[in-house]
């Protein structure tokens, strides 16, 4: 993605929100699923776009799945691949889009299907235990991230480090690569 340039007047407004010297990209690129060792925060308002963002994400890992060998290696250490997208939703969501398949990504403009590719999570502890059942996954989407406890930004820095000696790693709103 094309980095969007930064005035001071933006870098001293984050910085007071508490948040470190930050890139801020263009989100109409596609992903780029070979830079690794990084972290992801989709902001903004209710009915934005951010789950939709992460639903275009999800297709731009279906179409570079299917890309050449020299892709593969380029996305892959060891069994996982960053181009293995998987979507945490919240279980707050399943009730929400009752009319909308449970292994999808609901948003505003319609939903996308992931098939086993999601699970619905009520709490940090969920999100573990998807971790630990789904080890080739490169790419974690986590929806509505402010509807979990606090303990998920500690489920997910662990990950993210424990991934790194695997393969470096994306949080939206969050979401994060492993």
């Amino acid at each position: 993605m094309v980095p969007i340039e930064n005035s001071d007047q933006t870098k001293n407004f984050l910085k007071s929100l508490g948040f470190p010297d930050l890139q801020i990209h263009h989100a109409i690129n596609h992903f780029d699923f070979t830079k690794s060792d990084r972290r992801t925060l989709i902001i903004g308002p209710m009915g934005s776009g951010k789950t939709e963002y992460s639903a275009r994400i999800y297709r731009d890992s279906q179409v570079a799945m299917q890309k050449s060998t020299k892709v593969q290696q380029l996305t892959t250490n060891g069994q996982v691949d960053l181009r293995n997208v998987f979507y945490i939703r919240s279980k707050i969501d399943d009730k929400r889009f009752e009319d909308t398949p449970t292994q999808s990504i609901a948003y505003r403009g319609g939903h996308v299907e992931l098939g086993s590719q999601t699970t619905s999570i009520s709490d940090s502890f969920g999100l573990e235990a998807a971790f630990k059942k789904n080890t080739t996954v490169g790419t974690w989407i986590v929806d509505e991230v402010e509807f979990f406890d606090e303990r998920i930004a500690y489920v997910i820095a662990r990950r993210a480090k424990q991934d790194h000696s695997m393969l470096p790693g994306v949080v939206h709103g969050g979401f994060f690569t492993s």
